[in-house]
């Protein structure tokens, strides 16, 4: 179920290594690419990309590196031999194309261009010495100099592993080195229970009568959240004391959970691929993903910024709580448990956690609604940067229904966002604000306008595209419809 954005595959394209483009538009009409357009077919195996949320990925990219280097060990040794073995004018000749363009005045003049000569043989020596050249600097397949004259090859099998690995090396240079931050990915199920505050508000601590601590996250008329059973030993950890306040959860903790979600690896040596019960970070993968884009100057987190990141991870391992009038309606934790420590050999900061229920369950029944990095990354608020996924998973919603339309109380928009304040004009400020900074910061692709109406917020969400359409199964539309997925 990832959505790619016209955005993030333009700027994919525009980044590519020229000889991809070239090549594409010179070979369009030869070749079966499927699509008429480079971005077409950038998209088609960007989708691959799905892998990322199995676990696969990064095998699949080292199987595929790995076959690109015999490939090019095949084809220069198959040139070799041919040239040894037939003349060049043997049609059965890897360089009999050569002969055949000599043959004619615009061929021998495109060759003298090229290599200064129309002796066939200097232009062959030629040829196998930018061969060896070119095993030796790992290029581009497509730039291989006899290319695509080296017998039977699928051209477009070739040419898609090209792009793939051009993929890659875009990705990882401009989502900080972590290649699998091109999407982030939340739980629906997070986005459905609001327990994340957009405006970096805290709450009071409370302690019960067996000494554990209670914190109110937000009471509606329907059911209060609480962090639950947090232990009075943590006292210290949040430096909570009397009435103080600890910190809610809020667009940063969302950051953390997509970039933890992401990391996860599945085994797949068995029948079916199982999650890894401990997976492993690194505290400067995580700050990388956190701060990396919020500053332009980023050289690494601080020890400040560390260790406020070492706490939001221990936090998370605390229950939340949503408890009504009939009793509990959910209580899950974020991470089952946490372990922060520093590697011996290397130095680095690791983090082996595990993920909740709700998070294991998300992910391998793939209930996960993501949205591309680039896009997350632009917004400017963080209440922006928390009501985005609520407003996308809404948007899917009413696309499967055929609707654009969707109102919303101005009570179940406070809700959404945890605003706590009893002041409407305060509140609609942060709304408007939100709207807003998603409005325009989302490439134009969720909502197209909104209104504010006395005590209702009303959106008109874009049209789902026919490839979002697409990316949806059956029984996710069944689900969304539902409001289950």
């Amino acid at each position: 179920m990832d959505f790619y954005s016209q955005s993030l595959i333009e700027s994919i394209e525009e980044k590519l290594d020229p000889k991809i483009s070239d090549f594409f538009e010179a070979t369009k009409n030869i070749y079966a690419y499927g699509y008429d357009t480079l971005s077409g077919f950038v998209k088609s195996v960007l989708a691959s990309y799905d892998m990322i949320s199995s676990g696969s990925y990064q095998a699949k990219y080292i199987k595929e590196i790995e076959s690109r280097k015999k490939r090019r060990q095949n084809w220069l040794g198959r040139l070799k031999n041919n040239h040894a073995e037939y003349n060049y004018r043997d049609p059965k000749s890897f360089f009999n194309h050569i002969s055949l363009q000599l043959s004619s005045y615009e061929g021998s003049l495109a060759l003298r261009n090229k290599y200064g000569t129309v002796d066939i043989e200097k232009i062959i020596d030629a040829i196998v010495i930018q061969c060896e050249a070119w095993k030796t600097n790992r290029g581009l397949l497509i730039a291989f100099p006899n290319f695509p004259y080296i017998g039977k090859i699928s051209v477009v099998d070739v040419f898609r592993s090209d792009v793939l690995v051009e993929i890659v090396r875009i990705i990882d240079e401009n989502y900080g080195g972590n290649i699998k931050n091109v999407v982030s990915s939340v739980p629906t199920e997070m986005i459905m229970n609001p327990v994340f505050s957009s405006s970096h508000g805290k709450a009071l601590v409370k302690l019960t009568a067996d000494k554990e601590m209670i914190a109110e996250l937000f009471s509606s008329e329907n059911y209060t959240i609480k962090f639950f059973d947090i232990p009075a030993e943590a006292k210290a950890e949040f430096d909570v004391s009397g009435k103080t306040k600890i910190p809610l959860l809020d667009d940063v903790d969302m950051t953390i959970i997509s970039n933890l979600i992401n990391n996860a690896e599945f085994d797949l040596t068995g029948p079916q691929s199982v999650l890894v019960p401990t997976q492993t970070t690194t505290l400067s993968q995580i700050c990388n993903a956190v701060y990396g884009h919020r500053q332009a100057t980023y050289k690494g987190a601080n020890a400040t910024q560390r260790d406020s990141i070492k706490k939001r991870l221990i936090r998370m391992t605390y229950p939340i709580t949503a408890v009504g009038d009939k009793g509990t309606i959910f209580s899950w934790a974020i991470l089952s448990s946490v372990a922060i420590h520093t590697v011996h050999e290397t130095g680095a900061i690791a983090v082996d956690y595990t993920l909740g229920p709700v998070l294991t369950r998300s992910l391998m029944e793939d209930r996960l609604l993501r949205l591309p990095s680039l896009e997350i990354r632009a917004l400017e608020t963080s209440a922006g940067r928390t009501l985005v996924f609520q407003l996308q998973l809404d948007r899917l919603t009413c696309g499967w229904n055929n609707r654009t339309i969707q109102k919303y109380k101005y009570t179940r928009f406070c809700q959404i966002m945890l605003l706590r304040s009893k002041s409407y004009q305060k509140n609609i400020s942060a709304i408007t604000m939100a709207l807003e900074d998603i409005k325009q910061h989302t490439n134009h692709a969720i909502i197209k306008r909104y209104a504010i109406e006395n005590m209702e917020i009303v959106i008109e969400f874009y049209p789902l595209t026919q490839d979002e359409r697409l990316a949806f199964s059956g029984e996710d539309m069944k689900l969304l419809s539902e409001n289950r997925l």
